[in-house]
């Protein structure tokens, strides 16, 4: 993880949230957790991921590199 990554996301005080999900990916293969999906801590990670996908507009460039860098991540809404 690059020293900008966690200046940017302790900001947003989101950088716990990302180092999350990055544990996520790096154990099931994909940065796509399900909608309802809950952390060990009772955080709804799937949530926080579907909101991200919903702002991506409004993400910085660095913000979208981040996620995209991550394994099996998609812009894509997930579709059951």
């Amino acid at each position: 993880m690059t020293q900008t990554c966690q200046h940017f996301f302790s900001r947003t005080d989101s950088y716990p949230r990302y180092e999350q999900l990055k544990a996520y990916s790096d154990r099931e293969g994909h940065a796509m957790p399900p909608h309802k999906f809950k952390t060990d801590d009772g955080f709804m990670l799937g949530y926080w991921v579907k909101n991200k996908r919903r702002s991506k507009d409004s993400l910085t460039a660095e913000q979208r590199q981040q996620l995209e860098a991550l394994d099996g991540w998609s812009w894509k809404k997930i579709v059951k």
